[in-house]
């Protein structure tokens, strides 16, 4: 997420949700356009034979208690009672990148439709966001190419937070089916290709590129020129902690760190567990320091 997002997590990401809706805005028409001139209008006529009138941008509308700072029902509505609590509407979305950011007035508070939340139970923002990040493993990728954009990812959110089953309106369990994006992009042949490296080149653009070397598909990934005895900035650190999620260990060779560093650095991602001499706890991240060429005592005990 964008630094503005992530700062935003931080204020209000753990006060309730008060109100969930699905939003959804026409995609622009030069964009469908040019999918049909890449496609010699193949794209045009697919679409309209999976019976699409309209393709759409879906994203959730979501409005955040917010006691802490700028109360904005208070400046909207004149003559407000002083009581009235703050509240905070953010659009929560996927396109090249997760985005969480302020909604375009009124473009995006036109066609909404009622998420029911659970009656007896409190969900934040964070939460929100955290369960879904565990719950699907293509939480970070956006590729239309194999149905993975912005609607399955709001319906992917929903569904991993249990909120789908509260939805009985027949419009918005309509507007929430994602659209076959696989069938169309495949129109494209030979040049279908260009729709995710055009995001994929989007999302590098407005991140700062850590240089990572995959070690296996599964497991396992090399941080390359980055300095931990250097202060690493917040897009840093959200691109480590992306990078933690999907490769699970990393590695940064050649770091002339202390102890302290070493910790430090650990410190940023929660609280710190020392591996290998002891297990390792589970939900809490690792610091494992490999020499090599040097001989170790196994009876000697690690700093604590």
């Amino acid at each position: 997420m964008p630094l503005k997002a992530r700062k935003l997590l931080e204020e209000i990401g753990d006060e309730p949700i008060m109100k969930i809706q699905l939003g959804r805005r026409p995609v622009k028409d030069l964009a469908i356009k040019i999918l049909n001139f890449l496609s010699y209008s193949k794209f045009a006529d697919k679409q309209y034979e999976l019976g699409y009138d309209e393709i759409y941008h879906n994203y959730l509308l979501i409005t955040v208690q917010n006691n802490h700072g700028f109360n904005v029902l208070q400046n909207i509505v004149r003559n407000a009672p002083e009581n009235t609590n703050g509240k905070t509407v953010l659009v929560l979305e996927k396109s090249f990148r997760i985005g969480l950011r302020d909604p375009v007035i009124p473009d995006e508070m036109i066609d909404l439709y009622d998420i029911p939340l659970p009656p007896n139970k409190s969900l934040t923002l964070n939460q929100l966001i955290t369960t879904t990040l565990y719950a699907e493993k293509d939480f970070f990728v956006y590729d239309a190419g194999e149905n993975n954009m912005c609607q399955t990812f709001v319906k992917s959110v929903l569904e991993s937070n249990g909120l789908m089953p509260n939805i009985v309106d027949e419009a918005t369990l309509e507007a929430l089916e994602p659209i076959d994006s696989k069938t169309l992009v495949a129109t494209l042949d030979e040049l279908s290709g260009l729709v995710k490296l055009t995001t994929d080149i989007a999302a590098k653009l407005h991140s700062q590129q850590l240089n990572i070397e995959v070690l296996t598909p599964s497991i396992g990934a090399v941080i390359h020129n980055l300095d931990l005895s250097q202060a690493i900035t917040e897009d840093q650190k959200y691109e480590l902690e992306e990078a933690l999620y999907k490769h699970h260990v990393l590695f940064f060779h050649n770091q002339n760190l202390t102890s302290e560093q070493q910790r430090d650095f650990a410190r940023l991602f929660g609280d710190p567990h020392v591996h290998p001499i002891f297990s390792h706890t589970p939900e809490c991240p690792e610091v494992s320091v490999l020499e090599f060429g040097v001989n170790v005592d196994p009876d000697k005990k690690p700093d604590s």
